[in-house]
């Protein structure tokens, strides 16, 4: 699509004064030369981009991606299947990593997108992901909904340039490597997903409650630790203190890295990989005390000392 510079200007002038994307879109309507050109879903696109580019927030963002990780992926006989009517609008929520993403749009402290990828040739997919967010996510406004075709890489819809410190959150090891860098990405483990075990990033289960998940992205995203739960065994103590103690109480967490290394004979390192990781799921390879590689013992919860932060709330109050 080709828009002159002059009229990037007038839109970017126009995207200031409007309060919401919406009422942009309005205003701009749909009878330009380039939207004719570049078609409904692109046009839109780059409205919110354009949008966007001029409202950026100094706070970190978040890209969440939408099948697999917010949504439940369903598993399809046929290609067929994903171009039917309804397929997407049906798809069951993530309940808890849907409940997280409310909690962190709810928290205000991070600015949170949805990063899809659609089907261009579908008649319904894109409708469909709107009408999805509309009933499970109406919190999440328009112009934070940003869909690219199935196969981009999805930075290329990023409002402006894409920062060191956006996050995307996605069950996609190929959208993850795409990320980064020079952005960061946390890999969403579904329960049927990372059979390879080929991203070596942030990992994070989708079975924690929705309040422990947010914190846990949040932890990530501000650089206060790492999870790595396909491969780690996590334990936390809490340290009560006794009656007439003032001591205070602290949640300490041991984590224990496990490593062994396996010999396998096959055609190929894939075949060999693939052999040993279907051992692994067959509880035919276990890994124990023998395999214990590092332990760290830190604190569950970053926090600062009693009295640093009264000293800290002297200084802001």
């Amino acid at each position: 699509m080709d828009i002159s510079d002059d009229k990037m200007n007038v839109y970017k002038d126009l995207a200031r004064k409007c309060e919401s994307f919406e009422l942009f879109k309005w205003i701009v309507g749909d009878k330009e030369s380039w939207m004719t050109e570049a078609g409904k879903a692109e046009t839109e696109t780059m409205l919110k981009t354009i949008y966007n580019g001029v409202h950026i927030t100094d706070r970190q963002r978040l890209f969440v991606d939408m099948d697999g990780t917010l949504a439940e992926f369903k598993t399809v006989d046929t290609l067929e299947t994903l171009y039917e009517k309804d397929y997407f609008i049906n798809l069951k929520p993530n309940e808890n990593v849907l409940g997280a993403i409310k909690q962190l749009i709810a928290d205000n402290d991070i600015d949170v997108y949805i990063l899809s990828a659609y089907l261009t040739d579908s008649r319904y997919a894109l409708e469909e992901k709107n009408a999805w967010l509309d009933k499970y996510l109406p919190e999440l406004p328009q112009e934070k909904r940003l869909f690219v075709p199935c196969g981009t890489d999805k930075s290329v819809a990023v409002p402006g340039l894409i920062r060191p410190d956006d996050y995307l959150l996605d069950d996609y090891t190929k959208n993850l490597s795409e990320w980064e860098p020079p952005a960061r990405g946390i890999k969403l483990i579904n329960g049927i997903n990372h059979t390879n075990g080929t991203w070596q990033g942030d990992k994070i289960q989708f079975t924690h409650a929705p309040e422990e998940l947010s914190s846990m992205i949040s932890d990530v995203m501000k650089g206060w630790t790492h999870f790595y739960e396909d491969r780690i065994v996590t334990d936390s103590v809490t340290m009560h203190s006794t009656k007439n103690d003032n001591r205070g109480e602290y949640d300490i967490e041991i984590t224990e890295v496990l490593q062994k290394v396996v010999s396998t004979k096959a055609a190929s390192l894939q075949e060999a990989i693939q052999d040993v990781e279907e051992q692994y799921h067959n509880s035919e390879i276990i890994l124990d005390a023998e395999d214990l590689k590092e332990t760290t013992i830190e604190a569950a919860h970053p926090q600062l000392d009693e009295e640093i932060t009264t000293d800290l709330r002297g200084i802001f109050l």
